[in-house]
């Protein structure tokens, strides 16, 4: 009778651990990441890049930064961080026109033709930062991805001499500086829909943290 119950109790444990596994185990509730965001969003797969890439002969430089409380409170919503912490992306806080209105509420008015891409270090976040990016009218960076800890993925478009319009990712790596550039073979599907707009914009105009 003894054995008996302890089987059955030993059976239960199995049990309820094998489920657990495997609820553990399922993916269907992740969260999606912001690359396979973009690039659902631009209709691609990650194999639409060339996987040797461009290599590009750009050394970013230490450029002065600095946001106020507000500013930072606003944009360090869109920031974008390493995995551990030590480093973030801000795409947002230079040339984007953010006005308050009079009941506190935020309105987006538009951004500049250029758009600054700075990569900070946390310690020196009230002084300095890296430029890795300065882009007009040949590419519009949208959103960033870190790889590794060391490594971050600037996800945009990038326009060609015949003025086509193709999805690019601009990777860097901290530790040695290499810089390069991967252009999608497919081009971009006109659509009214603007990435930024869709899917970071209302973080910046919401009023809670």
């Amino acid at each position: 009778m003894n054995k008996q119950i302890i089987l059955t109790f030993l059976s239960t444990i199995f049990l309820i651990i094998s489920c657990n596994d495997i609820n553990n185990g399922s993916t269907q509730d992740d969260p999606i990441s912001s690359k396979e965001k973009w690039l659902h969003f631009h209709h691609i797969t990650a194999d639409a890049f060339d996987i040797k890439g461009m290599p590009l002969q750009i050394k970013p430089e230490e450029v002065r930064y600095g946001l106020f409380e507000e500013e930072e409170k606003m944009y360090s919503k869109t920031f974008m961080y390493s995995p551990d912490s030590t480093y973030y992306i801000d795409m947002d806080s230079y040339g984007l026109e953010i006005a308050e209105n009079d009941d506190g509420s935020l309105e987006y008015l538009g951004r500049e033709i250029d758009i600054k891409v700075q990569l900070v270090n946390v310690l020196t976040s009230d002084s300095s930062a890296i430029e890795l990016m300065m882009c007009g009218t040949s590419c519009f960076p949208e959103e960033a991805y870190w790889e590794n800890k060391t490594t971050v993925s600037i996800l945009g478009l990038s326009t060609d001499r015949s003025e086509k319009v193709y999805p690019t990712i601009w990777t860097y790596d901290l530790t040695n500086g290499a810089f390069v550039k991967y252009i999608s073979e497919k081009e971009v599907i006109p659509t009214d829909e603007n990435y930024f707009e869709k899917y970071r914009l209302n973080k910046l105009l919401s009023l809670t943290m």
